[in-house]
């Protein structure tokens, strides 16, 4: 799936005959495709001049805009699901019997932005169909999914795919194997134009998604604030092939603790992340023998070697640092 460079959606003003002639089956077959999708009876005012357009990613993308109209279509299955139900249980539907496809996208709003609540696909008019949202915890006025923030678009547009995808898995549960992830995703930063908060925010709803076997995410970023965020156990660092031949992925360190105690020396977890060796002085003969290195003695050691065990002299150090065999 491709990711265009950050761009905030066109608002457009959905109706029913628009969403009766959309032509991609869902938001993640989108980013799969190489050209925007068409509409087979009406273009939408907002979305005129993109139908067929070729994506390309050294250029602009408006493949968020269709975020929207995703949703809608979501809630015609929805629909569609209470219909089936209604027809063959006598007129009548029992509860639990048709599953909610929409709690796993009222899951992500929940996670990924606490200060407001999906409220859901509404059709005031059949020439504005609208996803509507309001401020948490309050009887605010709603208002439509067009009007949140670029960085709240960014979020939903971003994870919209992993959200159709368990709203798929209600409706056909797969068989899957015990003790095997059963969808791994490879993320390329993104944290790029998040909030640091949203950052956050978007790194716990990943991990509440791993906790509860759904997928594992390998992701990259250059994020202060997930570094520091993120757990040994979940610090890897990727190093050129002729570093490490047998595989390029490291742990960062190999305790919590030993992280900590970095982060606390260093002042952060990106300075852990450069590939530069940091020198740790422990107990009064480091300390002298570092003393002493600093003040010009002429025996040229590399300036960042790693100390030898306590044991040894500072003479055993300079001939180990002059290239001779240490005992």
């Amino acid at each position: 799936m491709f990711v265009g460079p950050h761009r905030t959606w066109r608002a457009s003003q959905l109706n029913r005959v628009s969403v009766y002639g959309f032509t991609a089956g869902s938001y993640g077959d989108l980013l799969k495709s190489d050209a925007m999708p068409t509409f087979q009876y009406f273009v939408p005012p907002g979305l005129q001049g993109l139908q067929g357009m070729g994506r390309q990613s050294s250029s602009a993308d408006d493949v968020q805009a269709f975020v929207k109209t995703s949703l809608v279509r979501l809630r015609d299955r929805q629909e569609s699901l209470l219909t089936k139900a209604w027809l063959a249980q006598g007129k009548r539907v029992a509860h639990g019997s048709v599953p909610e496809l929409f709690e796993p996208f009222a899951k992500l709003v929940e996670t990924l932005l606490p200060h407001l609540e999906w409220v859901g696909v509404t059709e005031a008019t059949q020439d504005d169909i609208q996803c509507i949202f309001r401020q948490s915890g309050s009887d605010s006025p709603t208002f439509d999914i067009d009007e949140l923030s670029s960085g709240e678009k960014a979020a939903i547009a971003l994870l919209l795919p992993l959200v159709e995808r368990q709203a798929q898995r209600l409706i056909e549960p797969a068989s899957e194997t015990e003790g095997v992830v059963p969808l791994t995703m490879l993320l390329d930063e993104p944290d790029l134009h998040l909030h640091p908060l949203l950052q956050l925010q978007m790194l716990e709803y990943l991990r509440g998604l791993a906790r509860d076997g759904v997928a594992q995410f390998i992701l990259t970023t250059h994020s202060t604030s997930l570094l520091d965020a993120l757990t040994d156990d979940e610090l890897w660092l990727l190093s050129p092939s002729e570093l490490r031949p047998d595989n390029q992925l490291g742990r960062l360190t190999t305790s919590a603790e030993r992280l900590e105690v970095a982060r606390t020396l260093t002042g952060s977890t990106h300075a852990l992340t450069r590939a530069k060796p940091i020198v740790f002085v422990e107990g009064e003969a480091e300390a002298a023998w570092r003393r002493e290195r600093r003040q010009g003695d002429d025996f040229g050691c590399p300036g960042n070697t790693l100390l030898g065990p306590r044991s040894q002299s500072c003479e055993d150090r300079r001939r180990r640092c002059r290239g001779a065999t240490s005992p």
